[in-house]
């Protein structure tokens, strides 16, 4: 099992990020005291990867919705990690500020707060025909909860578009191992030393927004996780 417990509260503030930490003993678990995440480096070498089997929570959104995971040309979400603000899509995590600067390889919007952005122009410079298409299947509406804002939209209140765009710091930096940042069974690491697991570990909000520990799929325990390629969806 986990010899270490990490939870990540992200923000684009670097003085606004913190993180918890519990670690397993011979007489139980010892949580200490809330701290600053510190730079990526540091925070890879100190917490993530230092001998110890690791479960790391972060509340940002992990994943991609799955229209737009199958206009990428890539099969799953783990290969198109690998390739985020490198090459062609070096703009990925630069958040497009104009319509006409929105597409495929950069699908954030707006960079500022200005009247006149709209989601239309996300809709339309990403060419869907509806906002549900941009997001997971497990931010949708359902009977007993509103939608979740769509993970490409940068403004309001429960927007999470800020947090995902700062993600690609922590989740695309050698030498993170992107196979584990993807929903992955946990089951198959927990016996390994040196070994990490990532979650989505994401609060519930007062809209009910329920967090989702998969790619491209309902809410699940950690034990339901499930690996989705973009050309399927879990049932």
């Amino acid at each position: 099992m986990f010899e270490k417990l990490i939870h990540a509260d992200w923000s684009m503030h670097a003085n606004k990020k913190w993180m918890a930490i519990a670690e397993r003993t011979e007489s139980g678990w010892r949580v200490s005291a809330s701290c600053r995440v510190p730079p990526v480096s540091e925070f890879f070498e100190k917490h993530l990867f230092n001998g110890k089997t690791v479960l790391a929570g972060f509340d940002f959104p992990i994943g991609l919705p799955l229209a737009y995971g199958r206009t990428t040309g890539f099969d799953s979400f783990p290969e198109v990690l690998a390739m985020l603000g490198e090459g062609e899509w070096s703009d990925f995590f630069n958040v497009a500020d104009k319509p006409e600067e929105i597409s495929h390889r950069r699908p954030f919007y707006p960079r500022t707060a200005i009247r006149g952005h709209k989601q239309v122009h996300l809709m339309n410079g990403l060419q869907f025909a509806s906002m549900d298409q941009l997001r997971r299947l497990c931010d949708r509406q359902t009977s007993k909860r509103r939608a979740a804002c769509p993970i490409f939209w940068t403004l309001g209140a429960n927007q999470v578009g800020r947090p995902q765009s700062m993600a690609g710091d922590p989740l695309s930096s050698p030498p993170f191992p992107t196979e584990l940042a993807c929903g992955h069974s946990l089951g198959r690491y927990t016996n390994c030393r040196n070994s990490l697991a990532v979650a989505c570990s994401a609060k519930r909000t007062r809209k009910k927004h329920t967090p989702t520990w998969e790619l491209n799929s309902r809410p699940a325990q950690a034990s339901a996780i499930k690996p989705t390629a973009f050309g399927q969806e879990n049932s």
